[in-house]
């Protein structure tokens, strides 16, 4: 069975509220640029986490929204251990 995937937007959006939908794209590039991923529209569960650990490394809010973000991940798949 194929794992879920979280679509870009998403993320997106998430920290769009904070920093508008502009700078959330940028973060986002930003992020996926420096963990080593393509860009593309979906993303998997561990991938998302990369960009979230990247991204909490940041101060305030991206920090913040990062850390809410991978928890939510991690409680999405309570049984699946992540790398």
């Amino acid at each position: 069975m194929s794992e879920e995937k979280v679509r870009r937007r998403k993320l997106i959006e998430h920290y769009g509220q904070s920093v508008g939908s502009a700078s959330a794209e940028n973060l986002i590039s930003e992020a996926v640029n420096n963990v080593g991923l393509d860009h593309k529209l979906e993303y998997t569960a561990d991938e998302i986490l990369k960009i979230c650990n990247f991204l909490k490394k940041k101060e305030g809010y991206i920090k913040i929204l990062s850390l809410i973000f991978i928890s939510h991940v991690k409680l999405s798949y309570p049984d699946k251990e992540f790398s």
